[in-house]
């Protein structure tokens, strides 16, 4: 009999905008790890093969319903970076 590992996928959410966040998404893209990078404004020019751009500010709420729209939970595994400076 064959012992197959499941591997949990995790779902990474970074808040950027930043000289910092750039980084953040740049190690994610050589890594191939998928994500979404979301910015308060649409002015970074940024091509991303493996991430999600979503722009616009959010409040604690439009969080809440963004993690959940997109199915970042607990259970699924989830990583969410703040890149602030």
């Amino acid at each position: 009999p064959s012992v197959q590992t499941r591997r949990r996928s995790i779902m990474i959410l970074v808040f950027g905008g930043t000289t910092e966040g750039r980084k953040a998404v740049e190690v994610l893209e050589e890594a191939g790890s998928s994500f979404f990078y979301s910015t308060k404004t649409g002015e970074q020019d940024l091509t991303l093969q493996h991430g999600t751009r979503t722009d616009g500010a959010m409040d604690a709420e439009a969080m809440k319903a963004f993690i959940r729209q997109h199915g970042i939970t607990r259970g699924g595994g989830y990583l969410i970076l703040s890149i602030l400076r």
